[in-house]
């Protein structure tokens, strides 16, 4: 006879999986603990940033991912729907919002819902939504999740890329995992289109021989394996000429990898593109800062169209809070972090900042002292970019000259 529990769970299953979790947290400290202990840590120099942040649907929900339409009129983003008062589960749902003609946001609603079956043990989870090249589309990846008896431990996911029309009615699969030969139970994600419209870019992260940064090319159907290392979140530049991730290592490479060790560090990257007269692409991958023994946590890079700023999110160590960074694009370029403020009310953690293509601009999602989710959707005024940008200027050409005297001195 079997031993079940009352849900009907094999109970020396549940044990096995439940011992096992906690050898992994016990193997995974072990490792963290090691590596800190060798790490050196940066001193970033902060900027306030205390004018010109405005508030995207005020009391509307938790937000996370957001992203603009190429002309920056519209905004998308995941918000939490339903969060299990038992069982580790949230079940997310796409909102959305769009400016009036005045260029004020009119209030969010939700364009797509995800749905949680509790007792069948079935989840449909829209996410990571984005547009297509005329921003009257949101392109998602839908995931299902099917679980027995709601068991965390024995369930299986499938993911596609679809679209979601703007003013409703029924969308289109893009992309689905048997296209590309990949595993069934691979997630695609964080699909992009490029500013032409002629591409899109993704990534995958469940199966090591399928990880890795892929491109479509929408008009011939050939696809591209940018890179098989842990390079995630692909974004476009506004012209389309590049294309910026990140990279990770340690303990964050991915959440289905229970074995990878270390403390999660990240570093942010691009591909240079080049596109030959038939539409090929050629590409070569570069860091933005190489490996020097410094803890680095940076991730979501995005350019700001008409500028010269990459911005971010990161932590200043292991355990600190997220934070809003930036700097100038170009390689080895001095980080600052950004301490924000929204009508006068400190921003304790901020991440995940996108930008349009066509519009100098960007939000981000923030939250304030207290709370323990990310509530507020955040847009940065076209004004207060500018001066960001002209001070960094400023603090690029004192430290050159100061580098420039001190080898001066040195050479005297």
């Amino acid at each position: 006879m079997r031993l079940k529990s009352p849900l009907g769970v094999n109970v020396p299953v549940m044990i096995l999986t439940y011992l096992s979790v906690l050898f992994c947290i016990s193997f995974l400290a072990g490792c963290v603990n090691k590596q800190a202990a060798v790490l050196r840590y940066p001193e970033y120099e902060k900027i306030k940033l205390v004018e010109g942040i405005s508030e995207i649907a005020p009391g509307f929900g938790i937000w996370e991912s957001p992203a603009l339409s190429p002309d920056g009129s519209r905004v998308a983003g995941q918000v939490e729907l339903y969060k299990d008062p038992v069982l580790p589960y949230e079940v997310c749902s796409i909102a959305a919002a769009d400016r009036d003609g005045a260029g004020k946001w009119r209030s969010a609603r939700i364009v797509r819902e995800g749905v949680y079956k509790k007792y069948a043990g079935r989840m449909e989870l829209p996410v990571q939504p984005s547009f297509d090249a005329a921003g009257d589309k949101l392109v998602i990846t839908q995931i299902t999740v099917e679980s027995l008896l709601s068991m965390p431990a024995l369930c299986s996911m499938r993911s596609w890329v679809n679209t979601v029309p703007w003013d409703g009615g029924e969308g289109e699969v893009l992309l689905t995992h048997d296209q590309w030969g990949l595993q069934a139970t691979e997630l695609l994600q964080h699909p992009r289109y490029s500013p032409d419209g002629r591409y899109m870019a993704f990534y995958t992260q469940l199966h090591k021989k399928d990880q890795g940064i892929y491109i479509l090319d929408t008009q011939t159907g050939k696809h591209y394996r940018l890179s098989d290392l842990h390079d995630k979140h692909p974004t476009w530049s506004p012209d389309g000429t590049r294309l910026y991730f990140h990279n990770v290592k340690g303990a964050g490479r991915h959440r289905f990898d229970p074995f990878a060790c270390g403390i999660e560090q990240s570093v942010i990257g691009y591909f240079e593109l080049h596109v030959n007269n038939d539409g090929i692409i050629g590409w070569q991958r570069r860091l933005m800062d190489e490996p020097d023994g410094y803890y680095r946590y940076h991730k979501h890079p995005v350019e700001v169209p008409g500028t010269n700023l990459l911005f971010f999110h990161g932590g200043t160590k292991p355990d600190g809070k997220k934070k809003l960074m930036v700097r100038l694009n170009e390689p080895g370029s001095q980080v600052f972090v950004l301490k924000l403020k929204d009508q006068g009310k400190s921003i304790k953690e901020a991440k995940h900042p996108a930008s349009s293509f066509q519009k100098t601009d960007m939000v981000f999602v923030a939250k304030e002292k207290g709370e323990k989710k990310y509530f507020h959707l955040l847009e940065i005024s076209e004004r207060e970019i500018r001066k960001l940008e002209k001070q960094l200027i400023q603090y690029n050409t004192r430290n050159k000259r100061k580098g420039q005297k001190n080898e001066t001195t040195a050479s005297n």
